[in-house]
């Protein structure tokens, strides 16, 4: 099932039952054959089509940055470097698999981002690393050893705002390369990444964009959500009707018209509008 053949209504019934805890979003995914990012750009879509119910959601499930960022993984490779640390002693430090930290420094390999407290590339920082294990140290790379400060290795990027703005530096960065005609997989390799993860990334970033948005309106959207409630209950105690809270099943009150029992409170509790 392509994402054009999923209706909007029915869309929004499914993100009901999972606010309500009925129902899972790879539930969703698996059910109507449909990616988990196709999934999650529909429910950012939702800020626009369906604001009240798109606050309800990040309410329920509010945007949390990839606890594997939190590391920043060229100071834990100037780390290992630096003070002769074993992968391993610093996996289990900072709760992160071994293959991870050597997948990460890796993927340094071809960048040409600086790093500052040395003057290198981070490909060169690699190959540095690489002569490190390889115990070929020339005294060139000794000194630049010597030079090397290591910062934060569990940075500040676990904030929302940090995260975005980690993205955005990556992003922006990608952008600048993409203008100088640089073709998209090498620009994505030159930043340390693959096509996909900074494919990924533009997609996370959109993501927290439209979520601090639509939080920094949320008190706003309540504010007139209840001045509407307000005004509708007004409208039905000026039209002579009169308001219960009780269902009429419970009270004993049948309805003389039983199409004007419409306002819904709840699944079990509804309010019957007489007139």
């Amino acid at each position: 099932m392509r994402r054009n053949e999923i209706d909007q209504k029915l869309f929004e019934e499914l993100i009901e039952k999972v606010i309500a805890g009925e129902m899972t979003r790879r539930q969703i995914t698996k059910e109507y054959h449909i990616s988990a990012r196709t999934t999650n750009l529909m429910i950012t879509e939702l800020s626009k089509t369906n604001p009240e119910l798109y606050m309800r959601f990040i309410e329920k499930y509010p945007y949390k940055p990839k606890e594997i960022e939190n590391i920043n993984f060229v100071e834990l490779t100037k780390k290992i470097i630096k003070e002769d640390k074993f992968i391993e002693d610093l996996a289990t430090k900072y709760n992160v698999s071994t293959r991870t930290i050597r997948r990460r420094i890796t993927n340094m390999k071809g960048s040409k981002e600086i790093e500052p407290s040395t003057g290198i590339t981070l490909d060169e920082l690699y190959n540095l690393y690489k002569r490190y294990r390889a115990e070929e140290l020339s005294l060139e790379d000794r000194e630049i050893i010597e030079t090397m400060k290591v910062g934060e290795i569990q940075n500040a990027i676990n904030s929302q705002e940090s995260r975005k703005n980690y993205l955005e530096n990556i992003i922006n960065q990608y952008k600048e390369y993409r203008k100088q005609g640089i073709p998209t997989k090498k620009a994505a390799k030159m930043l340390g990444y693959s096509f996909l993860d900074i494919y990924k990334k533009q997609g996370e970033l959109a993501r927290i964009l439209t979520e601090q948005r639509r939080k920094g309106k949320g008190e706003e959207y309540k504010h007139k959500s209840h001045i509407k409630t307000q005004k509708e209950k007004m409208k039905l105690f000026k039209g002579g009707l009169k308001v219960s809270t009780k269902n009429s099943s419970q009270n004993g009150i049948v309805p003389k018209n039983p199409a004007r029992t419409a306002y819904r409170m709840n699944s079990k509790t509804r309010d019957v509008i007489e007139k």
